[in-house]
């Protein structure tokens, strides 16, 4: 099969979803289903820049690579998150986070703020969210990124 020569314009959603978990982008925001333009269960490509991207999900999934636009995402997120957090990995924050829990269905764990308990604050442990896959960590009090990071340090 060409990939090139493809002449597919749509795909149904069920597919498309299929094709993203072999693929390995279900977590992608640029191969998001609510990014995608759907109707009528269909999932549509209507330009070159969509069918290019249709492409590379297609090649992805013969053979097992990520699409490099996928590998350059992960890559700068990788890169943002070591500057922001100084260095700090998954292991550590999960292990100095007090009543971690999950992750849950979304990939978020959830557990007491590190840096609201210094202060005694969140006693009910659900201030602190933290997704190690999209490389976020937040606080619902307000405490900001560095505050948090200072705190696990």
């Amino acid at each position: 099969m060409r990939l090139m020569s493809i002449s597919v314009k749509q795909i149904s959603v069920l597919k498309y979803l299929k094709l993203l978990k072999d693929a390995g982008v279900s977590s992608s925001k640029e191969y998001a289903l609510v990014n995608q333009d759907v109707h009528g269960g269909e999932v549509y490509f209507r330009n070159a820049h969509r069918l290019k991207a249709f492409q590379a999900l297609l090649r992805a999934s013969e053979t097992g690579f990520p699409p490099e636009t996928e590998v350059y995402r992960k890559k700068i997120t990788e890169i943002n998150w070591d500057k922001e957090t100084d260095g700090l990995d998954v292991d550590t924050i999960l292990a100095c986070v007090e009543n971690i829990r999950g992750p849950g269905h979304d990939g978020f764990y959830t557990g007491r703020c590190p840096s609201c308990a210094k202060e005694n604050r969140d006693s009910d442990s659900n201030h602190f969210r933290f997704n190690p896959e999209e490389m976020v960590i937040h606080c619902f009090a307000g405490c900001n990124r560095f505050q948090i990071v200072e705190a696990i340090k």
